[in-house]
């Protein structure tokens, strides 16, 4: 049996916080399978420095109308992608982002990281899969800009755990696969690239 947990736009804080509340179910899992990593990155881009009151209360009131009325959470995320599709950023995102913004993305991820590893160890996981996912970049044989800051913190961790194995997808990427169309937009796949991730998971954890 698998269950998926993923859903739209989190990062390893809100992972983290849901395996949390498996564990205290009782739910325990034989293995994790862990796919945090473009998103650590978004949500440094997102986060709001918001000192005007007026402000601050519209935002936690949208906030909390997002959580409680299933229409507005729609409408909401419709508008955010639609805009973003326009190329118009009304997310009050960073526009560029620092060394130091990426330093910290990777940091978060390693903590949350961590902590999930050393709860799955204490509840007797017996496997624990870090996964990065391959990304339009990748068809190029290129990287974006976070995943040397990434795959530092992620070969630290694989080196403290044993029972930790890293799965990077791009590494199992053929030629002729690369030359397909496997993204529905900058990040996401489609019906296809789908296939081809999970095939490529289900190969590794099985030892194909």
């Amino acid at each position: 049996n698998k269950r998926n947990f993923s859903k739209n736009g989190i990062n390893s804080s809100f992972s983290l916080n849901l395996l949390k509340n498996e564990f205290k179910k009782k739910e325990v899992p034989e293995i994790i399978i862990w796919a945090n990593k473009v998103n650590e990155v978004l949500h440094i881009k997102r986060a709001e420095n918001i000192k005007n009151n007026f402000f601050y209360f519209t935002k936690s009131l949208k906030l909390s109308l997002k959580q409680n009325i299933l229409l507005f959470y729609f409408f909401d995320e419709f508008t955010l992608r639609l805009f973003d599709k326009m190329k118009i950023n009304i997310r009050n995102e960073k526009i560029s982002l620092s060394e130091n913004d990426y330093i910290l993305a990777s940091k978060k991820f390693f903590d949350n990281t961590k902590l999930a590893i050393e709860l799955a160890n204490f509840y007797e996981v017996k496997k624990f899969y870090i996964i990065s996912l391959f990304n339009r970049a990748n068809m190029d044989n290129l990287d974006t800009k976070f995943y040397k800051y990434y795959i530092k913190k992620v070969n630290e961790l694989i080196e403290t755990y044993d029972f930790v194995k890293f799965l990077d997808t791009k590494s199992f990427l053929n030629t002729k696969e690369k030359e397909l169309e496997l993204f529905c937009d900058s990040m996401h796949h489609n019906y296809d690239g789908k296939v081809i991730v999970g095939k490529i998971v289900s190969n590794f954890i099985n030892d194909k």
